[in-house]
């Protein structure tokens, strides 16, 4: 048992050092395409106006504000006797998305488990939740994805054909009675005991109907950004969505590299190849992740000053 614990640090610490290694050789190689097309790069930042950087961030926040909403409903497919108050949901949610900016992918989930504990949600419950909200998001960003740039640019979902396979799987899996052995059946795996009843079907139409909703401004956000950069200014909202969401999956699947860095960029200039050039996807690329982090932190200082919910008989 003393020398398990030391050998699992050392395999953790090592697969840290291969996903940080690999995000830090991503960033070189897009500096160092950045810096070849310096000219064409900035020419195309010239182009972005103060007002539509401020509509791309409002049209982010409102994603941010959806994806919270699907978030909440995943939490009470999975423990219905323990719904948060809207408030509450957003005070929890909004401070975890910093957790997406801290090395290790745990600190989400840790900081939703001690902000919600004071309401009753077992940890297990937390961590299907958190499964359940990440399942309606792959299968919704696929959908849009996959189905928009079919329309306007299927060389993209060529390249990209293994989303494919995992959108039915996705499907498949959010099945309320599936999705109970298959949260049990990882938790097993894990060395969890998690008996998941299956949630109601309803539940988790609600949670991807937000989930849907975020993709669709999250794409609007993509589109005021992306049609000042382009020359051409031929840049439709149906492929900028597609392009968004397509991007955001294929980061999550590629799991090496620390919030998608470098996948994500390559497939934004594969699916507007045709619309931007590849000094202006990767402008587009640059400005969209500046945006979104920026109301991320916005998000977060707006969790912070909502004040808990104290339930009663709580002293804390």
């Amino acid at each position: 048992m003393t020398e398990t614990v030391p050998t699992a640090r050392k395999d953790s610490t090592a697969r840290r050092v291969v996903k940080y290694g690999v995000a830090l050789i991503a960033v070189g190689l897009l500096a160092v395409t950045i810096w070849s097309q310096r000219e064409s790069f900035a020419e195309s930042l010239r182009r972005l106006g103060w007002r539509d950087l401020v509509l791309a961030a409002a049209a982010a926040a409102a994603a941010l504000a959806a994806s919270g909403l699907s978030w909440r409903a995943s939490m009470i497919a999975v423990a219905p006797h323990h719904k948060l108050p809207l408030r509450e949901s957003a005070r929890v949610f909004f401070l975890s998305q910093i957790g997406k900016y801290v090395p290790g992918s745990v600190f989400p989930m840790l900081m939703q488990i001690e902000l919600t504990r004071r309401h009753g949600i077992s940890r297990t419950a937390n961590a299907a939740g958190m499964l359940v909200a990440m399942l309606v998001g792959l299968v919704t960003s696929g959908l849009v994805g996959v189905g928009a740039l079919t329309l306007v640019n299927r060389e993209a979902v060529q390249t990209y054909w293994f989303v494919l396979i995992v959108l039915p799987i996705g499907v498949i899996l959010l099945k309320p009675t599936i999705l109970a052995r298959f949260v049990t059946l990882l938790a097993k795996l894990l060395r969890r005991d998690v008996r998941l009843d299956p949630p109601e079907a309803r539940h988790l139409l609600i949670a991807a109907t937000w989930s849907l909703t975020s993709w669709l401004l999250f794409g609007l956000q993509a589109w005021i950004i992306a049609k000042d950069i382009a020359s051409g200014g031929d840049v439709t909202y149906l492929q900028a969505t597609g392009a968004f969401a397509l991007a955001w999956l294929v980061g999550f699947l590629v799991v090496i590299s620390p919030a998608g860095v470098g996948a994500r960029e390559g497939v934004l200039v594969v699916a507007f190849s045709g619309s931007l050039t590849t000094a202006e996807g990767l402008a587009f690329a640059v400005v969209s992740r500046l945006v979104l982090t920026a109301v991320d932190g916005l998000a977060a200082l707006l969790g912070a000053a909502l004040r808990p919910h104290h339930p009663a008989g709580d002293d804390a």
